[in-house]
């Protein structure tokens, strides 16, 4: 499989990564583990299917989840995809999560130019042009919209101090909980106590991945869990296998994308 990638280029953004991938004829099925990105897929090959994404003529759309999902490609592969990070859909395309989920055509999603980008792509000669391509679109048509203050500062509570208790900070900003809560699902799509548990999961995830000498325990407490047990417990509701189990596949497979086990 041929993968390309764009990184940071539009960051300021809210778009930490672009990709193109492609392959000869392939069947192969992928479980993704919930990870703090939402996620726009174009497919340009045959069949391909997220089991929890919303369907948009060619793309598909992936917003954040607290739970695993299903992936499966079959046939000629190619896709285009676009990773936010999460406000980048609030910030290109100046909507709610829930508002952009009504998007019912390529135009609603790709700001009216559907039919322009299409063509580009078709005379695209490779992998880097159709990637050029992308990042132009959202360069031209991304609103840049600014996250309300107080998610930001709700942001900044949950990064720096691991904290969720919205009621204090909703005290210390001068607005109700409830306002306060339904402020950053608008923007994001989950909760601040879900933001944080994927959080703390994406770094259990990474530590599973990289570090095969430090022990359940170890990761358990250098990611924000109070014992193993609970570790083990939060886990196993994000990811649907133990720890030991995750480690034990992710090992057995021959790319870096930590979120992702292959199946078949």
């Amino acid at each position: 499989m041929d993968i390309a990638t764009i990184q940071d280029s539009l960051i300021d953004q809210g778009i930490p990564n672009l990709w193109h991938a492609q392959s000869d004829p392939l069947e192969q099925k992928a479980i993704s583990l919930p990870f703090l990105q939402h996620e726009i897929i174009l497919n340009l090959g045959d069949t391909f299917e997220v089991s929890s994404g919303l369907r948009v003529d060619q793309l598909i759309l992936s917003p954040i989840q607290a739970n695993r999902f299903q992936t499966s490609v079959s046939g000629r592969y190619e896709a285009l995809g676009v990773l936010f990070n999460p406000i980048g859909i609030y910030a290109n395309f100046g909507l709610s999560v829930r508002e952009f989920r009504q998007a019912r055509s390529l135009d609603d999603v790709l700001f009216g130019a559907g039919k322009e980008f299409l063509e580009r792509l078709a005379t695209a000669p490779d992998q880097k042009t159709k990637l050029r391509i992308l990042v132009d679109l959202f360069v031209r048509y991304g609103v840049r919209k600014k996250v309300p203050q107080l998610v930001h500062q709700c942001f900044q509570a949950i990064h720096l101090q691991g904290s969720t208790q919205i009621q204090r900070l909703a005290r210390d900003i001068d607005v109700s909980s409830k306002h306060l809560r339904s402020s950053f699902k608008d923007v994001v799509g989950i909760s601040p106590k879900t933001h944080l548990q994927l959080l703390q999961l994406h770094q259990v995830v990474q530590c599973l991945a990289t570090r095969p000498n430090w022990s359940l325990t170890e990761i358990a407490l250098r990611c924000g869990f109070y014992d193993q047990s609970h570790f083990i417990r939060k886990f196993r509701q994000f990811a649907g296998m133990t720890p030991r189990a995750y480690r034990h596949h992710i090992q057995g497979q021959q790319h870096h994308f930590y979120h992702t086990l292959l199946s078949g």
